[in-house]
């Protein structure tokens, strides 16, 4: 019998489900062992029941999306938050923050068994995972910084460049693609458990960075704490 699987939008652009959809082929064969019974962007009927595996893009940022979450949570044996919206609350809570509000990643709220992290994801990170899932392997969470990818590619840290980079502080498993290209990491990933934020304000501070500068960097993806980035500085 085929597993259920539900795949749900909060607040986000919905990008990590337009990454699901251009899957193609393999998309095609996960269908093979898999229905996906509950999908709004991608079909116009849609059934919530009991799902194998729930897969949630985007933030939480009202009681009624909090409500929906439970009811999914409730429904499924396993719960799997994509992007960094509903990892960490994302983008959204750029926008959110002016009203004084706030946005969460999923976690906050219910228990999630796994974090497939990006903005957007990887597509063919998500097909692993899934996969995995469906019979019923999970894979380890990345707890490791990009700049174990960095030294693996040969790539020159950034930091000797003097650019800003938040490499040493999130999640790898990006590939490292924005240090290859020159271009700082930007946390889309995420932050590793127990981030050294301090000691990466510090090489911030060393380059000339404003407060205001080093604040909207660490925040831009990862809504933590003002306060908590605040003692930092």
């Amino acid at each position: 019998m085929k597993k259920k699987m539900g795949i749900f939008s909060f607040a986000c652009c919905e990008g990590c489900q337009l990454q699901i959809l251009d899957l193609g082929s393999s998309l095609l064969k996960l269908l093979g062992v898999a229905d996906i019974t509950y999908f709004k962007l991608a079909q116009e009927k849609n059934i919530f029941d009991k799902f194998d595996i729930a897969i949630i893009e985007g933030a939480i940022s009202n009681k009624k999306e909090l409500e929906e979450l439970k009811q999914i949570r409730a429904a499924s044996k396993y719960l799997v938050a994509i992007g960094a919206c509903a990892v960490s609350g994302g983008i959204p809570s750029l926008i959110i923050e002016k009203t004084r509000k706030k946005t969460f990643g999923v976690d906050k709220f219910v228990k999630v068994d796994y974090h497939i992290r990006g903005c957007p994801i990887d597509k063919e990170e998500f097909e692993k995972i899934i996969i995995g899932f469906l019979v019923d392997k999970k894979e380890p969470e990345i707890n490791h910084p990009v700049c174990v990818e960095c030294n693996e590619k040969e790539i020159q840290c950034l930091f000797k460049k003097g650019l800003p980079c938040l490499g040493p502080v999130t999640a790898a498993g990006c590939k490292a693609i924005c240090p290859e290209s020159n271009t700082p990491c930007e946390a889309c990933r995420g932050l590793i458990k127990d981030a050294n934020i301090a000691s990466v304000v510090n090489e911030f501070k060393k380059m000339g960075l404003s407060e205001k500068e080093i604040l909207d960097k660490l925040y831009k993806f990862n809504p933590i704490d003002r306060k908590e980035a605040e003692k930092c500085i």
